[in-house]
């Protein structure tokens, strides 16, 4: 009687396609479901495991640094596959599946953050374990930006990053990488690949443009 294997849970099945995308290279087409194959990881993902780790009356200290662990573990997992994976050019598309793994994160915790605070002003039923973290994020972007909504901000961001020209785009992933991500500007200068001047530039303009934006 021949050995049946192990069914397939849904977490590694979509952690398989999206290691299977990005092995691929660079193509948009693929954008949409990658972008929709991250947020449901942590979708699924972030609520169960800090209410596990340290119950409903988590602080959000211990709440941020057990969901920087979680991506940490998700990002090993993926590229782990992907570089057995990678038949063909492996440095170049490691590299690639690296940026863009990053940015669809980036872009899913965006999200997260925007359905948050939708329900928040909706008087739903909003997480509690969710709220800990917003409240994480908020603080820190009110340290540079407190003349600036951060509901609002989070709003634009997404404009930027789903309706925005090129310039725009661009905005978006410096404030992100800021302000969602928690980069240091040396890390987001290595991620974009940009120079420590165009960093600045690009900063500097993309909170100016924020201001007038949403004060209209």
């Amino acid at each position: 009687m021949s050995a049946t294997s192990p069914p397939i849970s849904a977490r590694q099945r979509d952690e398989d396609r999206l290691t299977e995308l990005l092995a691929q290279g660079v193509n948009p087409a693929h954008d949409q479901e990658c972008l929709s194959l991250v947020y449901q990881h942590l979708y699924d993902n972030l609520r169960p495991m800090l209410v596990k780790k340290h119950g409903a009356d988590m602080d959000g200290r211990r709440a941020s640094k057990q969901f920087t662990d979680m991506l940490n573990d998700f990002f090993v997992r993926v590229m782990e596959k992907a570089r057995d994976k990678q038949a063909k050019q492996p440095q170049l598309v490691a590299l690639y599946s690296t940026r863009e793994l990053k940015n669809y994160v980036s872009r899913a915790l965006l999200n997260l953050l925007i359905g948050h605070s939708r329900r928040r002003k909706s008087r739903a039923n909003a997480a509690q374990e969710m709220e800990y973290l917003f409240r994480d994020f908020e603080v820190y972007f009110k340290h540079d930006c407190p003349d600036i909504d951060f509901d609002a901000a989070l709003e634009q961001f997404d404009r930027w990053d789903t309706n925005g020209g090129e310039q725009e785009r661009q905005w978006a992933a410096v404030l992100r990488g800021r302000y969602i991500d928690g980069l240091e500007n040396e890390e987001i200068q290595s991620h974009l690949d940009i120079s420590p001047a165009t960093f600045h530039r690009r900063h500097n303009t993309a909170l100016a443009e924020l201001r007038k934006l949403l004060s209209m």
